[in-house]
């Protein structure tokens, strides 16, 4: 009788774990391994660094120091956790071995943060006139080709051999956001696509100030404005080629959830333009744009109720956790389900102005 309910027991279990791999997979979601890490870029008064936290216990497990100070300083990872590339104005991304914990050298290319493509290649956008894209590899960081086209912020398009972003060709080098996103086959090394937002008479559409894609790249989410017009979070479905949502916004970056079901917009706060104090998240229906909740880290600021400056999110892949960098130091642990701040990690030694997240190598 033992054995027999052991058994069942057991089947139970495994009905159940199966049952909620099902419904995460249906929810768009991909259960997380327990060997996620998050990359923090710090900087103090003298120098910066890199803090790796273990995203199971949300505690430092190792220190990648670099000797200077960066500022404005950016973090990415490669795919397989393998590899970082960490920017700075004046310096051009220094990569570094993960593994092997030493650096491996500088890209020979300008001051904007690499996108790594899942075999080890880097593609870097050129710095003013922007009329190329660079692609290098890595370990060796020699370059390999270029592509004809202006790319910044490059991301990855989910599930396809393409990447996405802005292209800057022909635009001056001030820093006047583009309304053209253009969509690269990385393996054909050809542009295939582009997309311009509500264009006018001459061509010109929504500017671009940031945008992020769902996670099944159905969906384009765009901060930005038409010409003379004010910021705002648009809603685009890539494939009828359709403004789904409009709304009212500031100039921060958004960053869509990987269950599909939000779009949090992430207000610097210390910006002029903006008249929202520092340290929101405004949270937005995905799929009607609607605003749901507001996310203040109030009682994390320098004094009570002063809140953070936060700068940008990454969630883990099984949607249930999120990590938002503050200008003022900490990285906030956020709920997704409820939204709810549940607590501050490396809240000492300077400001976490960049994160990523990647699997342990």
């Amino acid at each position: 009788m033992a054995r027999m309910w052991s058994k069942g027991v057991l089947g139970g279990l495994l009905l159940a774990a199966v049952l909620a791999l099902a419904c995460a997979t249906e929810r768009g979601l991909e259960p997380t391994p327990a060997n996620y890490r998050l990359y923090v870029a710090k900087t103090g008064d003298a120098e910066g660094w890199v803090a790796v936290v273990d995203c199971a216990s949300d505690s430092v497990v190792d220190t990648l120091r670099y000797g200077f100070q960066h500022d404005g300083i950016g973090v990415v990872a490669s795919p397989d956790g393998k590899y970082l590339a960490v920017t700075g104005s004046g310096r051009p991304p220094l990569i570094w071995d993960v593994v092997g914990r030493t650096p491996i050298g500088y890209l020979s290319s300008p001051i904007i943060p690499p996108l790594f493509l899942p075999d080890a290649e880097l593609v870097v956008g050129t710095h003013a006139p922007y009329e190329s894209t660079l692609v290098f590899s890595a370990p060796a960081l020699a370059p390999r080709r270029a592509w004809p086209v202006g790319l910044v912020w490059a991301q990855r398009i989910p599930k396809k051999p393409h990447v996405m972003g802005v292209d800057f060709r022909g635009l001056p080098p001030p820093g006047d956001d583009g309304s053209k996103l253009a969509i690269f086959d990385y393996r054909q090394g050809s542009e295939i696509d582009s997309v311009i937002i509500e264009p006018n008479d001459e061509g010109m559409g929504v500017q671009v100030a940031h945008f992020t894609l769902s996670s099944d790249g159905r969906r384009l989410y765009v901060i930005g404005s038409a010409p003379g017009g004010r910021p705002s979070l648009i809603g685009y479905d890539l494939q009828c080629r359709q403004v789904i949502f409009r709304q009212p916004s500031h100039v921060g970056r958004c960053r869509a959830t990987p269950d599909g079901r939000e779009v949090w917009v992430l207000i610097h706060g210390f910006l002029w333009e903006s008249p929202i104090p520092p340290g929101f998240v405004i949270v937005f229906d995905a799929h009607s744009g609607n605003p749901l909740d507001t996310i203040k880290s109030d009682g994390l600021g320098p004094r009570p109720g002063d809140g953070l400056s936060v700068l940008d999110a990454r969630f883990l892949p099984s949607g249930e956790t999120a990590y938002v960098n503050t200008f003022d130091g900490p990285v906030l642990v956020i709920d997704t389900r409820t939204h709810a701040i549940e607590k501050s990690i490396l809240s000492t030694e300077g400001a976490a102005q960049a994160i990523d997240l990647a699997p342990a190598p």
